[in-house]
């Protein structure tokens, strides 16, 4: 093989790779940690729902709300090179003094894919910016939704919450709430509930609870549990250096390989 051939095959090792990877990343591969937010009259949470959040005691009660605390709880929202993701780890209820109750938890599993439209425009973000229309159509100049990362939920996936002990049985499978408009998102000021030069993560889902149908309550463990409901994740997202590598793309190796493989054809011509 000469030269020109070496080289040519060396343009198509490195380009290859390349033309087919989904759209490109903003944000780092690896893992980041997640905790509440807390922005300006909000309470402090990681999770929001609808109503009376997934459960009441039976005759009402104080202990639990809408809210749900995941600081300090192990919860990560991990990139994969190959552009999936995936947010895991527990939650805890927050009970109407905002206090931490942990007596009533769920661990939520939930894996995604980038979604490919991100880098197009056609995802224009979420805003709730004083003056911000929920498009971000208007915004501050500081909120640049082209910069996030856009991911849609895996429906190939088991994406759910599901609740520990006493409530072990009751597992609520989680479905994308975005209907396209806006996708869950990691990015500096995502959903705007993050405020201006953090990172957060933000994502919408529908719950209906595993062998219920339609809507209306049912009982386990003196809680009345709702059949189905919809809510958010608003988190900070840290990336954490001490499980966070940082991979050469796999065109970057065959590149090397390639290049190697020219150097040592040289050396064998001279």
């Amino acid at each position: 093989m000469g030269i020109k051939a070496l080289l040519a095959a060396a343009a198509v090792v490195v380009m290859t790779p390349l033309a087919s990877l989904a759209a490109p990343l903003n944000n780092a591969v690896g893992t980041y940690d997640l905790s509440n937010i807390n922005y300006e009259s909000l309470a402090p949470r990681g999770i929001w729902t609808n109503g009376s959040g997934f459960l009441q005691q039976v005759g009402g009660g104080t202990d639990t709300t809408n809210l749900y605390d995941i600081e300090n709880q192990g919860g990560t929202f991990t990139i994969n090179p190959d552009h999936t993701a995936r947010l895991l780890g527990t939650a805890v209820a927050i009970d109407t003094s905002g206090n931490v109750n942990t007596s009533i938890s769920f661990v939520y599993d939930l894996s995604f894919t980038l979604h490919d439209d991100a880098v197009s425009g056609t995802q224009s973000g979420y805003c709730q910016f004083p003056g911000s229309t929920q498009d971000c159509s208007t915004k501050p100049a500081s909120v640049d939704p082209t910069s996030w990362d856009y991911f849609t939920l895996d429906g190939s996936k088991d994406n759910t919450i599901s609740f520990n002990s006493p409530f072990a049985s009751v597992i609520y499978d989680i479905t994308d709430r975005s209907g396209g408009t806006h996708k869950g998102q990691l990015g500096f000021n995502a959903n705007a509930l993050i405020e201006d030069g953090m990172l957060g993560y933000s994502m919408w889902f529908n719950a209906q609870a595993r062998g219920q149908t339609g809507t209306g309550t049912f009982e386990v463990a003196g809680y009345n549990f709702r059949k189905s409901l919809h809510g958010d994740f608003n988190v900070y997202a840290t990336l954490d250096p001490s499980i966070t590598g940082v991979p050469l793309p796999a065109a970057g190796w065959l590149m090397i390989a390639a290049f190697g493989g020219l150097a040592a054809y040289k050396r064998r011509s001279a």
